[in-house]
């Protein structure tokens, strides 16, 4: 397991202009009959990058099964901006939790 380090103000800034701004095209999208199609795939792929990110932070709740679920069901939601949601969030969650113990 790697180090734990916590996001800087310019990464969570970085990260959730990214998210928004791709919740954002995928909000268009389902505007017309492919968006239902496309949009979950693409959030998806956006979700997978941040639980990366979130994994290289050393954050090792990003692993658990229930949050996986909870963050690729959200992507199924139309128009909201769930992966802009489920990184902030997810973000402050991971600065305010004590780095895990080693045993």
């Amino acid at each position: 397991m790697g180090e734990y380090k916590k996001f800087s103000e310019a990464e969570i800034l970085i990260g959730g202009l990214v998210t928004f701004f791709i919740d954002f095209a995928c909000g268009i999208l389902d505007a017309f009959a492919i968006g239902i199609i496309v949009s979950p795939l693409i959030q998806a792929g956006v979700t997978a990058a941040t639980w990366f990110w979130f994994k290289n932070k050393g954050d090792a709740d990003s692993k658990k099964i229930g949050r996986q679920i909870a963050k690729y069901a959200a992507n199924i939601l139309p128009v909201i901006p769930t992966t802009f949601v489920v990184f902030v969030v997810s973000a402050i969650m991971h600065n305010r939790a004590a780095p895990h113990e080693k045993t």
